[in-house]
């Protein structure tokens, strides 16, 4: 089995049959993800070395799947005394009804 996140989207004035839909990925390869939508935006200030990264199972292992089956950014993503953002969104058909 792969690693998978379930993520959900609550939309808090939708009825409740509609308040949430749920997307499962398994990040088996962070590199293709902006190809199926997701964005990646690193606003860090300065900006560091990295950005999101294909998991490392030297730091530590997956739940599921491949031990690097997971997205990962770390302290890095800034340089020197940075304000770190850096964002990952969903698809952007992803959305509550």
């Amino acid at each position: 089995m792969r690693s998978r996140v379930l993520l959900v989207a609550v939309c808090l004035l939708a009825p409740a049959a509609v308040r949430s839909q749920s997307l499962t990925e398994g990040f088996d390869n962070v590199a293709a993800l902006p190809g199926f939508g997701w964005v990646l935006q690193n606003n860090s200030q300065p900006l560091g070395t990295t950005n999101w990264f294909q998991g490392d199972p030297a730091a530590f292992v997956s739940n599921d799947g491949a031990p690097n089956a997971y997205i990962a950014a770390d302290f890095q993503n800034g340089a020197d005394h940075a304000t770190i953002s850096n964002w990952l969104m969903t698809p952007a058909g992803f959305r509550c009804g």
